[in-house]
């Protein structure tokens, strides 16, 4: 199981990239070894590469201390800057009246996997954005 919190929002949900000493365009940052695709297992979130200082075990007795992501920027796009997703209120609603569209939208981070094959495609750690459309009624 991957353990991924995101906040689903009526509004819009955003992410920027920062640039680390290590990475630049990094939105979701993992301590990690500096020149290889390892990262700390269990995974460490941090936001700079001070957080991941001391860190040991990727793999072995290998240095986990660069705050970074698998690739730069987003979905496999390269330098981006900003991941915006909008959801939508459903409006007014009226009892027994016909479902109104609503959308939630987040914009989060996935962790490693730890499974090479997976992060490789997946392009594991980065950000994910999701956006979940339905339909809100009020029943009598």
């Amino acid at each position: 199981m991957l353990p991924i919190s995101f906040a689903l929002t009526t509004a819009t949900s955003s992410a920027t990239s920062v640039d680390l000493s290590q990475q630049p365009f990094v939105f979701c940052g993992f301590c990690g070894a500096r020149f290889t695709a390892t990262f700390k297992n269990p995974a460490v979130p941090c936001t700079s590469d001070a957080q991941c200082a001391g860190l040991k075990g990727c793999p072995g007795n290998t240095n986990c201390n660069a705050c970074k992501q698998h690739t730069p920027g987003a979905f496999a796009m390269g330098p981006v800057r900003t991941i915006n997703e909008a959801g939508s209120s459903s409006g007014p609603l009226a009892t027994g009246a016909p479902p109104v569209p609503t959308s939630f939208g987040s914009v989060f981070c996935i962790p490693p996997t730890f499974n090479t094959a997976v992060d490789l495609v997946a392009d594991l750690p980065g950000p994910g954005a999701t956006c979940l459309q339905g339909g809100a009624q009020l029943l009598p």
